[in-house]
């Protein structure tokens, strides 16, 4: 449970969010940029996890698989896996940021 919270807490927080979805979105993006910065961040994120987990796993002595043949297994899985939440991210991001009709004025 330590790793998982460590893994779901660290790498979006302090690594993709930062790192690359700053970076790409940029200060004021449009929202095409901010769709591409968020799939992005989130597959990178997801494919650090992964790779933590590899490592989290093999350095525990629990899994009978070699360290390559087991990040190789979990690499490409979270690759489709970080695409798919960065799509549905995105989503989300270009409902939120959409303008309102109305929004700020006083309602009489």
């Amino acid at each position: 449970m330590g790793c998982n919270i460590f893994n779901l807490g660290v790498f979006p927080a302090f690594i993709a969010y930062p790192l690359f979805y700053r970076k790409l979105a940029g200060q004021h993006p449009k929202q095409a940029r901010l769709l591409l910065a968020t799939i992005i961040a989130a597959a990178a994120c997801l494919q650090l996890a992964a790779f933590s987990i590899v490592l989290q796993t093999t350095a525990s002595g629990i899994t009978a698989l070699p360290f390559k043949a087991f990040l190789l297994l979990m690499q490409p899985i979270h690759l489709a896996i970080g695409i798919i939440e960065g799509l549905a991210t995105a989503a989300v991001i270009a409902f939120v940021y959409q303008p309102r009709s109305g929004y700020g004025r006083r309602v009489v």
